[in-house]
């Protein structure tokens, strides 16, 4: 937990040092709420973006063996070229987040001076860290938590603002599902 710590906030750190984003819009069609949020967000500048699922607990290992020297370790089921299942079966033991996960985190990113958090629901492996009504791959039936919601509100409780990243096209990862190219569009939003 400690290195954990440590490596959010060297990151953090770090992405208060960048520039912020001064993007101009040249599309005729944004609105003021747009930008309204995008004048909220340059003047917030500094965030925590939470990059974490079900294959954190692997912690770049596959079967007790290191799978790269550097970075990408959330690809450890493409590299590995393995299917979901096998994956899961895997992964599913080493993933068992503490019940104060979220309040940690929240505490940190507030105490960095975040002024909000973006983090990962669902990705490139397809496990969703909330209760998904698209199938029970997902944390609500493996560990009975819908993790997303433990995190917004301790965000919340912390002032702060929240974002989600959701990954939804894994087509490529799991040789099971249906050759369509359109089956992720068509079901995204079930999957939310």
């Amino acid at each position: 937990m400690k290195n954990l710590i440590i490596t959010i906030g060297i990151i953090m750190i770090l992405a208060g040092l960048a520039p912020a984003a001064q993007e101009e819009s040249t599309d005729s069609k944004t609105t003021p709420e747009r930008e309204a949020r995008m004048a909220w967000w340059r003047e917030a500048r500094f965030g925590m973006f939470v990059h974490w699922g079900l294959y954190s607990g692997l912690a770049g290992t596959w079967k007790g063996e290191k799978v790269g020297d550097r970075g990408g370790m959330e690809w450890i089921q493409q590299r590995k070229k393995v299917d979901t299942w096998e994956y899961a079966h895997e992964a599913f033991p080493h993933f068992r987040p503490s019940t104060d996960f979220a309040e940690q985190w929240a505490r940190l990113a507030r105490a960095a001076g975040c002024r909000y958090v973006v983090f990962t629901s669902k990705h490139h492996d397809g496990f969703s860290l909330h209760d998904s009504a698209a199938n029970t791959y997902d944390a609500k039936d493996l560990i009975g938590r819908d993790l997303c919601r433990e995190i917004v509100d301790a965000c919340k409780a912390e002032g702060l603002k929240v974002g989600l990243y959701q990954q939804s096209l894994i087509k490529e990862f799991d040789a099971s599902l249906p050759d369509d190219p359109d089956w992720s569009l068509d079901s995204v939003s079930d999957q939310v």
